[in-house]
């Protein structure tokens, strides 16, 4: 899957995950805009497409290293939770499940769509 299309279909499956999860939010009657919601969807869009961007660019080159870039890229991702999102969800000592569903809902897809279409990519490879 090419670069454009990547981003394209990502942005529209998280999307769809974030309506789907305000839906959740307004049925429980939860706040729709608190815990970071949209800079959790539009963090995991733009560094998932970073990350897919950088291996795209990189397979041809340094084959031999995709899968050990693919796995940096996580934990790049993981770092920057643990620098931006998490002194926000633990600044009351108490992590709750609406704030970590906040962030992980979108993680996960994004990286579900990142794994799939990255085994993909090396499939055609």
């Amino acid at each position: 899957m090419g670069a454009k299309n990547f981003c394209l279909v990502l942005s529209f499956i998280l999307t769809i995950t974030f309506l789907t999860h305000l839906s959740f939010l307004k049925f429980t009657g939860n706040n729709l805009w608190g815990h970071l919601i949209i800079e959790s969807y539009l963090f995991n869009v733009l560094i998932t497409n970073i990350i897919y961007y950088f291996l795209l660019y990189n397979i041809n080159k340094r084959s031999i290293y995709v899968g050990w870039f693919f796995l940096l890229g996580s934990l790049i991702k993981f770092f920057l939770f643990f620098l931006f999102f998490y002194p926000s969800f633990s600044s009351d000592g108490i992590i709750k499940n609406i704030e970590f569903f906040s962030f992980f809902v979108p993680y996960s897809v994004s990286l579900i769509f990142e794994t799939y279409s990255f085994m993909k990519l090396l499939k055609n490879f």
